[in-house]
């Protein structure tokens, strides 16, 4: 019982309050952190805790919560359960484990993601008994809390962090069938762009058409913003070179680029897209879908100059 040594107790709570701004997530993280290296021990013999006010005020002053919270990842969970917090951070808040065992494959390696084979998926009842993750459903699973998952992206090296999440877009991209991708479409299609400089050649093209998908299905969504870097996106990949290999893509990229910057009232942008269509020596039909975005931009202006 800690209720007859109040004082001590309040100098332990006021140090732990200082350091964690009364967020009970990290209090109870930072006891945590005390009890595994034993700065905070509970005592058998006097029926008391028992803790070094010197020795939590040096580790506070130290340590701030993320490094807490990385240490405790790295120091309390398997290897391979850290390599699966790696991969479902980059999926997001929340997450599907099959996703993840597909990612990781046969090997929990994570600097050469694997291509073929499945995860045991012992990871979550581990991950799960920590207080890490929380079951949203049979097939969902989300973080406890925000600041797990962004520890979790902190176990990636930072100067390999963008480079992790383009080749695991890359390979989920490979691994999963059309529907499925469908249903991941958005976040697999962002992971690959975590780089899109490190494309290689031959995937550039299919890149692009996964962009322009994308951006198709965000604008039918209404998210014209998220809409407008797919389509950004995709234009970057195929280059100055899309208007002789890939004309009707690259077209497609450029009109419903200026169309989502419209929407989202961007005209400058707008405007520099379809200026580019419009100089371009291809059929009148091939422009059509730029002369009605700028008729309806100039509609909603009322600026009828040509």
């Amino acid at each position: 019982s800690m209720e007859d040594h109040e004082d001590a107790v309040s100098t332990l709570a006021a140090t732990v309050h200082k350091k964690t701004d009364g967020n009970v997530f990290y209090v109870l993280l930072f006891l945590r952190s005390l009890a595994e290296e034993e700065l905070l021990q509970y005592n058998f013999g006097t029926m008391r805790w028992h803790w070094d006010d010197e020795a939590v005020k040096a580790k506070l002053v130290t340590q701030n919560v993320a490094t807490v919270l990385v240490d405790l990842l790295r120091s309390s969970v398997s290897e391979s359960s850290q390599n699966a917090l790696k991969v479902a951070a980059c999926l997001g808040t929340s997450f599907s484990p099959s996703v993840v065992a597909l990612a990781l494959g046969e090997q929990d390696d994570v600097s050469s993601l694997s291509d073929t084979g499945s995860l045991d998926s012992s990871y979550v009842d581990e991950l799960e008994e920590a207080g890490l993750l929380e079951r949203e459903s049979d097939e969902v699973l989300r973080f406890a809390h925000d600041q797990i998952q962004l520890s979790s992206l902190d176990l990636i090296p930072e100067n390999h962090r963008i480079s992790f999440k383009s080749k695991l877009g890359g390979i989920l991209m490979k691994k999963m069938d059309r529907d499925r991708l469908d249903d991941h479409l958005f976040e697999v299609v962002s992971l690959r762009n975590s780089c899109t400089d490190a494309v290689p050649g031959d995937e550039r093209v299919p890149m692009a058409k996964m962009n322009l998908r994308a951006g198709m299905k965000a604008a039918e969504n209404g998210s014209f913003d998220m809409a407008k870097d797919y389509f950004k996106a995709g234009r970057e990949l195929l280059g100055d070179a899309g208007w002789k290999d890939e004309p009707d893509m690259t077209i497609q990229l450029y009109s419903e680029g200026a169309n989502a910057s419209f929407v989202c009232g961007d005209f400058d942008t707008m405007r520099g897209l379809i200026d580019k269509v419009l100089a371009r020596d291809i059929s009148i039909e091939a422009k059509l879908r730029c002369y009605d975005i700028k008729m309806r931009a100039l509609t909603a202006a009322s600026d009828w100059a040509p």
